[in-house]
């Protein structure tokens, strides 16, 4: 075995991670809800800060640790070990100078506020926050605070290495103008308080934004560069080993060590011990070993995407780019007679062992990338070929106008540069195809994937190409392909509004509302999220029950932000202005069918069909009386969405009802958030749903489920589910099962 130190530690590792998610699964249970939601007095010791922008307000983010909840300002410590480990807190820049209590790295203040949680994610593909910041050890946050007293200790190297960062921070913004500035002080300083959306979001769906991250780039340039620099200078290998060390350590501790930079400075120092002791250096032994050092320090880290993207491009790099290279004497096979051939020789070489190294990252990645990003851009592999040869010249600029800002001229090269790649992007985002959207793989695909990933790096013979190829074409036809499934309907938690997706067994979408009055920007932060999820990229139709915001507003800023592909919109054929405001909308955002539904209309779509209870055609009525209501059916199974239904709107569909016959529903979606204006005992006698579903937000100020209503349903013999206690809510329709997010979180 060439590298047993490397096989002992990807044993570790596999062992550490399994282990990790039996034993110390991400928290989901409440650890301090004696404190939940109450003011607290309470002390701690600041280990971190940040400097933010919010509202166009400048704040202080504290990271407290060494938490003691206090009974008063001047009792002593009540000891309890259920309290949270860390909280952030944050607080008006303004605030803090005019009471002349800014504190510190390492001081110890004293504060009083509320206690918060973070809250978890309720349905699929949406951001998980309370996860986020368990994996950093924060469980939890203070609001409205107030900071009553700062110790006076702190660590003077720590807080000294802070307002350097600031400084530098400056003199960034000084030389440069507010964009480009703002992509180096992340880029070099991990500061991303300034840093556009638009361009990350850019820069992300183009496959470059790891440019952003301090990662090997950084302390190869850093370090790699000084320790050289020193030994220029006839200083001995120890002392230019142990000098680049420190200065590394230094900039990785002015910059948060973040999971990426710790990656790179922990390999770093391996390869200078190497450098010291006289050893080669093995840049996939150091990986392994550094990963367990990692994972043994914070076992959540196996969740965490960065530190697996961090891991798995070394590795890429080091087990793919061996394999997937051509050989050596590629070009020494032709007589290279003249300076402008052996140049144009060197630039192939180049060119060849870049696009052959981002190749191999991005297989080893790629079921990373999807597991946590759902998609993936089908041209970073080309983009980087463009962009990664220039990195050293942006980073070396923008070190030196950091540390020496009357050099500010040198700026033009900077804006230049990163013009290049942002037009490069835009060019790229008009291919076909830009975005190949996958959606979260499961489980047994990514081991699939990577047990035939290490037939080929273990199976490396010359002869055996045909299996090598065979290999990689199996792993992405597993790792790509969506198997058929069952007919799968989804109410999702948007708080207090509705939205209803419907995937068919010929994996095509269907979607019933869309929008929130309780939770910003719904669309973009879980709707959409969950379609890409579930690898939906295109809405076969969408079925609008009326034009409330609490119904719509999701889905127009979906269509704005391009961030699903609609082909079709229904609204109900009855004229107001909330409808017509809403249908022209829909037009200005390039929805070019919109067609009017009523009474009686019909659609047979693969193995299901839908039809139209109610509202008749010009039916006249205020806008919840007026809500659509289709009756879903495939097989055995049968749907009834109702919208806000209620009052003499809902008495018209029960007759509808009794006129057709229909006297059977299994699941009944309650109308209005379980209002106790509707879905009223007459309805309810007439379908004889099995299970009922409501969607509406948590502690929601209408009081929404009315008891009434609940009552209701619970005499009618239906089985409840609400989103406020289940999360998303599925419904398999040919399995006739049901199953909430939540229920095993």
């Amino acid at each position: 075995m060439r590298r047993p130190l490397l096989f002992f530690c990807i044993c570790l590792f596999v062992l550490l991670s399994l282990w990790t998610r039996i034993t110390h699964p991400l928290p989901r249970s409440d650890r301090y809800a004696e404190w939940e939601g109450d003011y607290v007095s309470l002390k701690g010791q600041v280990y971190q800060k940040e400097y933010r922008i919010r509202n166009g307000e400048e704040k202080l983010l504290l990271y407290l640790d060494s938490i003691s909840i206090l009974e008063g300002l001047e009792a002593s410590v009540v000891q309890n070990q259920n309290i949270p480990n860390n909280l952030i807190y944050e607080i008006s820049l303004s605030e803090l100078k005019q009471a002349d209590l800014m504190p510190p790295l390492g001081c110890h203040i004293l504060l009083k506020g509320r206690l918060q949680s973070f809250l978890h994610a309720t349905n699929e593909g949406e951001f998980d926050t309370a996860d986020y910041y368990a994996i950093e050890g924060i469980e939890g946050k203070i609001e409205e605070g107030k900071i009553i007293s700062v110790n006076k200790q702190y660590w003077p190297i720590r807080e000294g290495l802070y307002r350097l960062r600031q400084h530098f921070l400056r003199n960034l913004y000084q030389a440069f103008p507010e964009k480009e500035a703002s992509i180096l002080a992340k880029m070099l300083l991990g500061d991303g308080s300034g840093l556009d959306k638009e361009i990350r979001d850019l820069y992300q769906s183009n496959g470059i934004v790891h440019i952003l991250s301090i990662s090997g780039l950084h302390i190869t340039l850093l370090g790699m560069g000084f320790y050289q620099w020193l030994r220029r200078f006839t200083i001995p290998i120890f002392g230019a080993a142990v000098a680049g060390g420190v200065m590394i350590l230094l900039y990785g501790m002015m910059t948060g060590f973040g999971v990426s930079a710790y990656r790179a400075i922990g390999m770093y120092l391996i390869r200078m011990l190497g450098e010291i002791w006289g050893r080669t250096y093995d840049m996939l032994t150091a990986m392994g070993v550094l990963a367990v050092i990692m994972l043994l320090q914070n076992p959540l880290l196996s969740y965490h995407s960065g530190f697996l993207l961090s891991f798995s491009s070394v590795c890429g790099v080091g087990l793919l780019v061996p394999i997937l290279n051509p050989k050596s004497n590629l070009f020494l096979t032709k007589p290279w007679d003249n300076k402008t051939k052996k140049i144009l020789k060197l630039m192939l070489q180049r060119a060849t062992a870049g696009l052959v190294a981002s190749c191999s990252v991005t297989l080893f990645t790629l079921p990373i990338q999807l597991f946590f990003y759902y998609k993936i851009p089908v041209y970073s592999v080309f983009i980087n070929l463009f962009v990664l040869p220039f990195m050293s010249m942006v980073m070396g600029v923008g070190l030196v106008v950091m540390l020496l800002p009357f050099l500010a001229f040198l700026s033009p090269v900077e804006v230049g540069i990163f013009s290049w790649f942002e037009w490069l992007c835009h060019v790229f985002d008009k291919f076909p195809g830009h975005t190949l959207l996958v959606g979260r793989p499961d489980m047994w695909k990514i081991l699939i994937y990577y047990g035939l990933i290490l037939v080929v790096v273990w199976w490396r013979k010359e002869h055996k190409v045909m299996v090598h190829v065979g290999c990689f074409v199996i792993a992405l036809f597993l790792l790509l392909w969506h198997f058929p499934q069952d007919t799968q309907i989804y109410c999702l938690d948007v708080g207090q509004g509705d939205c209803i997706v419907v995937k068919t067994e010929g994996d095509k979408c269907f979607l019933f509302d869309g929008g929130s009055s309780s939770r910003q920007n719904v669309g973009e932060k879980v709707i959409a999220p969950f379609l890409q999820y579930h690898g939906i990229g295109k809405l076969e139709g969408v079925f609008i029950s009326h034009g409330d915001a609490d119904h719509v507003n999701g889905i127009l800023q979906m269509i704005e932000k391009d961030l699903i592909v609609v082909k079709q919109v229904f609204l109900p054929d009855v004229q107001n202005e909330g409808l017509e405001k809403l249908e022209k909308d829909l037009k200005d955002l390039g929805v070019l069918q919109v067609e009017r539904v009523q009474r009686g209309d019909v659609w047979r779509k693969d193995t299901f069909t839908l039809e139209c209870l109610h509202p008749a055609k010009d039916y006249e009525g205020e806008s919840n009386e007026s809500s659509a209501c289709y009756r879903f059916q495939t097989g055995e199974f049968t749907m009834l969405f109702t919208g806000d239904v209620e009052g003499e709107g809902e008495r018209c569909l029960v007759q509808e009802l009794q006129r057709r016959d229909l006297s059977k529903v299994d699941v009944l979606k309650v109308a209005h958030h379980g209002s106790g204006n509707g879905t009223s005992e007459v309805l309810l006698q007439q379908i004889h749903p099995k299970i009922a579903v409501i969607s509406c937000g948590r502690n929601n100020p209408y009081g929404h489920p009315h008891t009434e209503t609940l009552e209701r349903l619970k005499s009618a013999g239906c089985v409840v589910w609400a989103t406020p206690k289940c999360g998303r809510i599925a419904i398999n329709a040919e399995k006739g099962t049901i199953e909430g997010y939540l229920q095993n979180k």
